[in-house]
């Protein structure tokens, strides 16, 4: 968000996604994304809606971990204790993941961080522990010193 002023960065905007629309603002977006800070950058003028939202041809399903990540910088876990980890939906993000460019996201997927994530949370939920707690408890044993989301 370097070149870009505070005023700009509390900016809210409206993304269209699909049937679904993301309301947000250009800091949350482009914090973390090189695609949307160079969007953003004022290099050249955004395509609008007549409404002033910004079309994405993105899947909302993805979208929506994608824009949970860049608000929160919580990695998604994508987890039921039934099925197991849901690996479509994990390739789909990572997809998006570079697309946005998203290095860090990216790193999380690639190496497969959430079936360690999933480890702590599975054996610390069965001792009835907070989510807060497995939260910590993750955060504890991954590398990158990150919390993601636990659901």
């Amino acid at each position: 968000m370097s070149t870009m002023n505070l005023d700009r960065a509390v900016e809210p905007v409206v993304l269209d996604v699909g049937d679904k629309r993301f309301y947000t603002t250009i800091g949350s977006l482009t914090d973390r994304s090189g695609y949307f800070e160079s969007l953003f950058s004022g290099r050249w003028p955004i395509p609008r809606r007549e409404d002033g939202s910004i079309f994405v041809d993105a899947d909302p399903k993805v979208f929506s971990r994608i824009v949970s990540y860049l608000r929160h910088g919580i990695f998604p876990l994508c987890y039921n204790p039934e099925t197991g980890h849901d690996y479509s939906l994990y390739q789909e993000i990572l997809a998006e993941a570079k697309y946005y460019q998203l290095p860090e996201l990216e790193l999380w997927l690639t190496d497969h961080c959430y079936c360690k994530a999933d480890q702590v949370a599975v054996k610390k939920r069965r001792r009835n522990h907070s989510k807060d707690m497995i939260a910590a408890a993750i955060w504890q044993r991954l590398p990158h010193r990150t919390i993601m989301r636990v659901s």
